[in-house]
């Protein structure tokens, strides 16, 4: 879903995806499939080498020549700006109260995200089991630095898909 969502909801063409922190890959793989070029950034170099571990097609997803993993800090890439995307996927850290993990549900860091936009970019947030509280506060961090946030109740992890933008959604959820 962190890839088919806001894929679904933005206006086409997509032209780029930005998936931050590769985890199982399944978001960089997931967007593969709609054939727009995506680049993942992952802080730790090993978590990439496990993707065969998780998907038998690991190989041929690895050598698509519209994918790119770069191994990088995820804030430090936005803060750098030199790429525009048409989406940022987040993908949540395991677990979620793991230290740094804050620094991207922060305030700068969702306007790092803005730095990279191309026009009418989508940044889709997947936040799993989040207590009132935590919820709250990565929703008021969005609301600081985007004019309007989607919110998807998630049915797998029972948590929310965030997802802010510059400009509003139609009812349909694309953008006006």
């Amino acid at each position: 879903m962190m890839a088919h969502l806001p894929l679904a909801f933005h206006e086409k063409p997509v032209h780029s995806f930005l998936v931050i922190c590769f985890g199982m890959g399944t978001t960089f793989r997931s967007a593969l499939t709609w054939d727009v070029p995506v680049t993942a950034v992952e802080l730790v170099p090993g978590v990439p080498k496990m993707f065969s571990h998780f998907w038998t097609n690991a190989p041929s997803v690895l050598s698509n020549p519209g994918g790119h993993i770069i191994i990088d800090d995820g804030r430090r890439f936005l803060a750098r700006g030199t790429d525009k995307f048409d989406i940022i996927s987040i993908d949540p850290p395991q677990p979620l109260m793991t230290a740094g993990s804050s620094l991207l549900y922060s305030k700068e860091f969702y306007q790092n995200t803005q730095a990279t936009f191309a026009s009418r970019s989508i940044v889709q947030d997947t936040s799993q089991a989040l207590t009132t509280i935590v919820l709250s506060t990565v929703t008021r961090s969005m609301k600081r630095s985007f004019r309007f946030v989607k919110s998807t109740r998630s049915l797998a992890v029972g948590g929310y898909h965030l997802s802010p933008r510059m400009n509003h959604f139609r009812n349909d959820g694309r953008a006006k």
